[in-house]
């Protein structure tokens, strides 16, 4: 069904030219424009649009009275109409941010997923063509920058639903290299990694780490996946400590998301963070650096809570590196909880816990010696 007016709409609308044509003051003729288009059923609305065009872009409302027409249609429940209203005026427009968006708006209102995604890219096209427009104002810019950025999210969106590794994959693929400058690229970058980890492919995931680093070298997860493979493997403490350290060095420039994103941004952060404060330990460990391994591991620790077997080994570096340094209190209080947690170093820790208490004592008589 066309929404384009009736030859008796028109006959309608002839009053109305006569009422704007015998007003003499420009407002009183929007006056009557407006009580026209309210009072009136959503096809006329959309032809009093059609017909009075000029006049309501020169009054700068065909964004209200875009709205108006969605109105009285989604009232009558016929959002369709509404959407080819948009439609029509964005091939008259292309540079009518506002109806886009509203044109967006109303298909996620539909729940439809093809139909939102075709309006999203309309709106793209858009918001695109405006901000390159050099005629565009500042408020339509601002528009504009608002719609790539709500598209992104839903883009973003879309991919965080799909259950499918392969599909998911292919979807954030595609984002990446359509929206290289979206505040959501590294989030989608995360759904891409995390699409190998859940089929348990190690050595992919690790590729497609690589992969990603070579594009945005600033991925804090990419980072932590290829810097994990060098602890793993043992084979190069110095570019470990190197990617740690810059784990650490993004996260610190990093601001957090507002809105629901900045609560699992936190958890995020806390939990690399603590890793790469994890990867400095160990490196500082084998390099025989105690006291910046107790720094770290220390650091570390509470983001191992809940893996027994790397807390307990992060107990036991600490009461090593303690000892090491002589701080024979601190070494037997860590080698204590160590014995305490059911994990690979519980007997170790027992075994250092007697010959430390033993030096200890030996310390303290030597001191009370006269």
């Amino acid at each position: 069904m066309s929404i384009l007016p009736s030859q008796g709409l028109f006959r309608g609308l002839t009053l109305t030219a006569l009422l704007v044509q015998s007003c003499p003051a420009q407002s009183t003729e929007l006056w009557v424009l407006k009580e026209m288009m309210l009072q009136s059923s959503p096809e006329t609305r959309f032809a009093l649009l059609n017909q009075f065009r000029g006049d309501f872009r020169k009054a700068e409302l065909i964004p209200w009275a875009y709205d108006q027409i969605c109105d009285a249609f989604e009232a009558a429940g016929q959002l369709d109409h509404a959407l080819e209203a948009g439609e029509h005026l964005l091939a008259l427009d292309p540079l009518a941010i506002e109806i886009a968006q509203k044109g967006l708006k109303l298909a996620e209102k539909r729940q439809d997923a093809a139909l939102v995604r075709k309006w999203a890219e309309s709106a793209e096209r858009v918001a695109e063509r405006v901000i390159a427009a050099p005629q565009a104002g500042k408020s339509q810019k601002e528009s504009a920058r608002s719609v790539l950025l709500y598209t992104d999210y839903l883009a973003y969106s879309a991919i965080l639903g799909i259950t499918d590794p392969a599909a998911k994959r292919e979807q954030a693929e595609e984002f990446v290299r359509c929206h290289k400058d979206s505040v959501y690229r590294s989030a989608v970058e995360d759904l891409y990694l995390e699409s190998f980890r859940q089929a348990g492919d190690t050595r992919k995931t690790l590729e497609a780490a690589k992969k990603i680093l070579e594009l945005d070298d600033s991925n804090v997860g990419a980072l932590a996946v290829v810097a994990e493979s060098y602890l793993e493997s043992e084979k190069d403490p110095k570019r470990l400590l190197t990617y740690a350290t810059r784990i650490l060095s993004l996260l610190d420039r990093q601001q957090k998301p507002e809105g629901p994103a900045g609560a699992e941004w936190s958890k995020k952060k806390a939990a690399l963070t603590g890793r790469a404060h994890w990867m400095i330990g160990t490196v500082a460990m084998q390099q025989e650096k105690f006291a910046q391994a107790d720094q770290s591991i220390r650091m570390a620790l509470p983001s191992l809570k809940g893996d027994s077997r790397m807390t307990s080994a992060a107990l036991f570096y600490l009461g090593w590196a303690n000892y090491r340094m002589g701080k024979f209190s601190e070494a037997i209080r860590f080698n204590k909880q160590c014995m305490l947690v059911n994990g690979p170093y519980r007997e170790h820790a027992e075994k250092n816990l007697q010959v430390i208490q033993a030096e200890s004592s030996d310390h303290k008589s030597e001191s009370t010696r006269p």
